[in-house]
């Protein structure tokens, strides 16, 4: 059974991998896969990574502070560690997306978003899933099952934001 589960966990992760080196090359405009940025956006990209990274390191202090001291915490170690991630993430492509520096220069921008809306909308599916199964909880706490909900959250809030940031051109940005 440990066998079984090891070569399954193999053969996923090569799958994925697959799957983005397809995805990255079907989402470019030149049809390869390295992407172009101007200089303006891989300074704006490094802000989103290190605004990303303070949230990060600030939500880790405070679990590891306060974690395991708040009575009826709704996840597990699993389950926080996940979402704190993804709650990192979601800063970074948020910020990139506003400040109009989450696209390469070689990006079909229509492709991207039909994507994440399919992966948004299959990681809830999965995630709501194993709520209403149950799977996801353990003795009414959130555990790891429940990942494919934040992971498909995730997603929707990245293209809200991209078809919210499409619709608003750029010049009214520029005046707040």
């Amino acid at each position: 059974m440990n066998m079984a589960y090891t070569l399954g966990v193999i053969v996923g992760i090569l799958v994925g991998v697959i799957f983005i080196a397809v995805f990255v090359k079907w989402t470019k405009t030149d049809g390869k896969v390295r992407c172009k940025w101007d200089e303006r956006q891989l300074l704006i990209r490094g802000n989103g990574y290190k605004y990303a990274f303070f949230t990060v390191i600030i939500l880790l202090f405070l679990y590891v502070l306060l974690g395991e001291s708040i009575v009826g915490f709704p996840m597990n170690y699993q389950a926080t560690s996940f979402c704190i991630i993804v709650l990192g993430v979601a800063v970074d492509v948020v910020y990139c997306i506003w400040k109009g520096a989450y696209f390469s220069l070689n990006e079909n921008r229509k492709r991207v978003l039909i994507l994440f809306a399919v992966i948004g909308a299959f990681n809830m599916a999965i995630g709501i899933r194993n709520i209403m199964s149950g799977e996801a909880l353990t003795d009414g706490v959130l555990n790891a099952a429940s990942m494919n909900l934040f992971c498909g959250l995730l997603f929707v809030i990245i293209f809200l934001t991209l078809l919210f940031r499409m619709v608003i051109p750029d010049r009214e940005l520029s005046e707040e």
